[in-house]
Formats: structure tokens, sequence, C-alpha cells
């Protein structure tokens, strides 16, 4: 259920930031969830969270900018 989650947002153009952000509140209240007896089983188990990777950033010296 929550790997289906996660695949929808991502076919709906949630960039992975967001996604990554998204997953871990889900988490927090699916295990809190669990942990009280709310649920039965941990949702969450064997779920591999999204991963975001930065893109590097340059910024240009004034020199060039001026350029």
């Amino acid at each position: 259920m929550v790997e289906r989650f996660l695949d929808e947002l991502e076919t709906d153009g949630v960039g992975r930031g967001n996604q990554v952000n998204i997953f871990r509140v889900l988490k927090a209240i699916l295990r809190d969830a669990y942990g009280k007896g709310a649920m039965a089983d941990d949702s969450v188990r064997g779920v591999q969270e999204p991963e975001y990777v930065r893109e590097k950033v340059v910024i240009p010296s004034v020199a060039y900018v001026k350029k």
C-alpha cells in the first residue's frame, strides 16, 4: 500500500525531495499507529525510502557575471 502510494506520487510528478518529506511524515504516523496497537501490521517495514540527491550548484564569480 505504501509503495503504491509512493509510485503514484512519482507518476503525478511530485519531486523526489517532496516524496522524501511525505514518506517521513507518513512513516512516523503509521509507526505510531502500529506502536499503539491501532494497526495489526507495520505498513512501512521493508519499504525503501525514496532517495533525494541534490544537484550540484555552481555559483559564478563576479568576474564571470560581469562578462
